[in-house]
């Protein structure tokens, strides 16, 4: 099997490929720091490194798959889909049953992957840069039984997540949970939230408003979330 976990030392090959593919992007910002959670398999073929992907065991639950590269010289040989079937494999050798996906709306072969291994579009969202402003407001909602949520560029259904890692904040009409910086818009108001400078929101699509468009993430507008059955 050419797929091992990635070793520190691997790190050159790893963000040359990255920047290879057209992508210098979170992975090169991270820096050597993104071997650390020992998640990331590369495919080596003779001395080569030619692909990798980030596997990562959400809360025991469910499986997120990100970070997919192959290098220009050596894409159309099957890597992404070897490094995907392996992905999958492990996931139901680790006991987890549900395996997911952020695509960007844009990024056609990637889509046309996920189609492939058998993955469905569970539902698309907005990315904005900033965090909602605080309002007065004693509401707190949460979403439904088996909404997939974003907790940070990756996603899970709400029943997945701790409880204790659940905080609510109030902008207006709208509702969000907040995950460290990042927050997931689960009631939508009919007109627009406040934004600080920092942080990011995800909107689902069906509750965009024309207002919020000006915020949107420019690198990365939208994407939808794919998942599969493992």
């Amino acid at each position: 099997m050419p797929i091992r976990i990635a070793e520190i030392g691997d790190w050159n090959a790893v963000s040359d490929i990255s920047r290879a593919a057209g992508y210098d992007d979170y992975i090169n910002e991270m820096g050597i720091s993104f071997l650390d959670s020992r998640e990331v398999f590369v495919y080596e073929s003779g001395d080569a490194i030619r692909g990798f992907i980030k596997i990562e065991n959400i809360f025991g639950k469910s499986q997120w798959l990100s970070g997919l590269r192959v290098h220009p010289d050596y894409r159309r040989s099957g890597i992404a889909m070897e490094l995907s079937d392996f992905a999958l494999k492990k996931g139901k050798e680790d006991g987890l049953h549900i395996s997911r996906l952020l695509v960007e709306e844009r990024n056609t072969p990637s889509i046309s992957l996920a189609a492939k291994l058998g993955f469905r579009k569970r539902d698309c969202f907005y990315f904005l840069n900033g965090s909602p402003v605080p309002t007065d407001s004693q509401r707190i909602f949460m979403p439904e039984p088996g909404t997939v949520v974003d907790i940070g560029w990756k996603f899970a259904e709400i029943g997945e997540i701790p409880k204790n890692m659940i905080v609510f904040v109030g902008s207006g009409e709208w509702g969000f949970l907040k995950f460290g910086n990042h927050y997931h818009a689960i009631v939508a108001g009919t007109s627009d939230f406040s934004l600080s400078a920092e942080g990011e929101i995800s909107v689902n699509r069906k509750h965009m408003v024309p207002g919020l468009m000006r915020y949107v993430i420019p690198e990365f507008p939208s994407a939808c979330v794919f998942e599969k059955n493992i």
